[in-house]
């Protein structure tokens, strides 16, 4: 089985915690584009905008979350999601986080919310 490109998991599942590769790969590339969409946690506690990240501060990182800049809040939607002609595409894909690029809920026999995926009903 294969994506079918609907969107629903991108629409629907947003608590995406990048790894540090992922920050890294950002930082090096420059994406701060990526980077702002994130508040990092360090292991002191610091909380800091993802845009504002260092090379240095990487191994620090304890946890990431996606908030949106300018509201404050959690988005309701992933913010890299694309809705196209033929479904949706991720504006991202060459550097989506690592969380993204091994999702596979047809594989792994995800219940609950991946139970709405098309390929995963398709399959029950």
């Amino acid at each position: 089985m294969e994506c079918l490109q609907c969107g629903w998991c991108c629409k629907n599942y947003v608590r995406i915690n990048p790894s540090r590769d992922d920050l890294e790969k950002w930082i090096h590339n420059s994406r701060t584009d990526i980077l702002r969409v994130f508040v990092i946690r360090l292991d002191d506690n610091t909380l800091i905008r993802g845009s504002g990240l260092t090379r240095e501060q990487v191994p620090s990182v304890v946890f990431a979350d996606m908030i949106d800049p300018v509201t404050g809040e959690f988005f309701d939607r992933c913010p890299f999601l694309i809705q196209e002609d033929e479904g949706y595409r991720c504006s991202i894909h060459a550097l989506k986080p690592e969380d993204c690029s091994r999702y596979r809920p047809w594989e792994w026999g995800d219940r609950g919310l991946q139970e709405q995926c098309p390929v995963v009903h398709a399959i029950r």
